[in-house]
C-alpha cells in the first residue's frame, strides 16, 4: 500500500472513530468474524428469495396460472452458469448492505461501507462470496485455432475480455446515488446536480407524446432492417434479471408492492398520466442481474451472452449448451434440429426438455413445448425464429 494511501486511510478512521458512538461496537462490527457472520447471513437471505421465487414460478406453472408479464421474466431469469454468477454477485452485495445496516448503528450520518472496508476485508468478501470463482485467471492454450464458445481467450492479451458471464464494460463511471449501488430515483426527492430527479414514467410519456397519425410507414426500409438488427443484437448482449422476485429480506413481493427494496424497483405513476389513473399504484419493476468484479465493489451489470459476433444466439454462450445444441449422432459437427417435426422440409428447432414447460400453457390446445435455443437455454418465444434462420445466416457468410 502506498504511503499518501496509507495515511488519508488512517485520517478517516480517525475521523470515523471520532463520530461512532461507541468505537469498540464499530470495531467489532468490522472483525473477521463479523464479516463472515454478515457474509454467511447474506448467503440464507438470497438463497431464501431465490427459492421463495423458484417455488412460486412452479405453482403458477403446475396452476397453468402465468400471465404474459410473468411468463416474460419466467425467460429472462437467468440460468446454468450466469445463474451461479449472479448469486455470488448477490451474496457479495448482500453482505455490503448488512455490513451498513450493522454500522449506521454506530456512525452518524451517511457513508460509503466500502470506505470503511480496508482491501483485504474486501478481498475477505470477495472470496466467501463465491466471485473469486467467477474472476480466477484464464490459461489460453497456443493451439487454439477457433473462437470459444464462452468468449474466453478470444483476446490472448486479456483473456476475459468479452466472455460470457461477465460485467459489461463502462464507457462512463457508474452513478450511483451512494456511489456504491443504489440508482437515482432510488430516495424520492432526492435532487442531482441540484435538481429534482424526474420519474421516469413521466420521461416515457414526455418522449412518445405525439399523434397516432404522425405514425407512418418507413419508405425507406425494409422490415428486415429491424429484424437483422434484433438478430444481431441478440448475438451481442444480455442482462438478465436478478432471480429474485421478491425481496432479500423476504418482506416484500415485488409484484405486489410499491416499496423500493432490492431488488424490487417500483416505477411510479407521475400526475396526469394518460393511461393509468391511479397514482397510488405502480409499475412492477425488477433490477438488473449484478455482476462479480474484482477490485471493486460498485455495482456492475451482467452479459451472459459472449461480446463478439459469434452467433450466441445460434451456437450458445456456454460448453454445456452449446454441447445440447449439437447433433452428436455423428461427426459431421451439425446442429441439432427437430426430430418430430418439420416446416415443409426446413428444420425446426429442437424441443427443450423441461418438466415443468411454460410454452405448453402459452400453445394451449397446440401443446407445442419451448424450443432450445442459444440464447437463455429457456427457448423463449423470441427466439423461436432465429434458430429457424441459422441455415439462412449460414448461407449469407458462405
Amino acid at each position: 500500500m502506498k504511503a499518501e494511501t496509507f495515511l488519508g486511510l488512517l485520517v478517516f478512521l480517525n475521523l470515523l472513530l471520532a463520530s461512532v458512538s461507541s468505537s469498540s461496537d464499530f470495531l467489532e462490527e468490522l472483525s473477521d468474524a463479523s464479516l463472515l457472520s454478515s457474509a454467511a447471513e447474506a448467503k440464507q437471505l438470497v438463497d431464501a428469495a431465490y427459492k421463495r421465487t423458484r417455488d412460486r414460478i412452479k405453482e403458477q406453472l403446475q396452476n397453468d396460472a402465468l400471465t404474459p408479464v410473468e411468463l416474460l421474466g419466467y425467460f429472462k431469469q437467468p440460468v446454468a452458469g450466469t445463474r451461479a454468477a449472479v448469486r455470488a454477485a448477490d451474496y457479495m452485495e448482500t453482505t455490503l448492505n448488512l455490513l451498513k445496516e450493522k454500522l449506521q448503528r454506530a456512525v452518524r450520518g451517511d457513508f460509503n461501507v466500502t470506505d470503511v472496508l480496508t482491501p483485504a476485508q474486501l478481498g475477505m468478501i470477495f472470496k466467501v462470496s463465491g466471485c473469486d470463482l467467477q474472476d480466477q485467471n484464464i490459461n489460453c492454450e497456443a493451439s487454439l485455432r477457433y473462437r470459444t464458445i464462452t468468449g474466453e481467450c478470444n483476446n490472448r492479451r486479456n483473456p476475459s475480455l468479452g466472455a460470457s458471464n461477465r460485467a459489461l464494460v463502462r464507457w462512463l463511471p457508474a452513478e450511483y446515488e451512494d456511489g456504491f449501488s443504489v440508482p437515482h430515483g432510488w430516495t424520492e426527492g432526492k435532487r442531482f446536480s441540484g435538481f429534482p430527479f424526474p420519474l421516469v414514467r413521466k420521461v416515457s410519456n414526455e418522449i412518445v407524446r405525439f399523434p397516432p397519425e404522425q405514425l407512418r410507414m418507413d419508405q425507406q426500409r425494409a422490415l428486415m432492417f429491424m429484424q437483422w438488427g434484433q438478430f444481431i443484437d441478440h448475438d451481442l448482449d444480455f442482462s438478465p434479471d436478478t432471480p429474485a422476485r421478491v425481496t432479500f429480506s423476504g418482506k416484500v413481493d415485488c409484484r405486489t408492492s410499491c416499496a423500493k427494496e432490492h431488488p424490487c424497483f417500483p416505477i411510479k405513476i407521475p400526475p396526469n398520466d394518460p393511461r393509468i389513473k391511479n397514482t397510488r399504484d405502480c409499475l412492477p419493476f425488477f433490477r438488473s442481474a449484478p455482476a462479480c468484479t474484482s477490485g471493486r465493489a460498485i455495482r456492475d451489470q451482467i452479459n451472459a451472452l459472449t461480446s463478439f459476433l459469434d452467433g450466441s444466439m445460434v451456437y450458445g454462450s456456454e460448453v454445456p449448451l452449446a454441447n445440447k445444441l449439437r447433433d452428436w449422432t455423428n461427426q459431421l459437427g451439425l446442429m441439432a434440429v427437430n426430430q418430430n417435426f418439420t416446416d415443409r422440409g426446413k428444420a425446426f428447432m429442437p424441443f427443450n426438455s423441461m418438466q415443468k414447460d411454460p410454452c405448453l400453457t402459452v400453445s394451449k390446445g397446440a401443446k407445442i413445448p419451448c424450443f432450445l435455443a442459444g440464447k437463455l437455454g429457456a427457448g423463449a418465444p423470441e427466439m423461436q425464429s432465429e434458430r429457424l434462420h441459422q441455415l439462412w445466416l449460414i448461407s449469407l457468410i458462405a
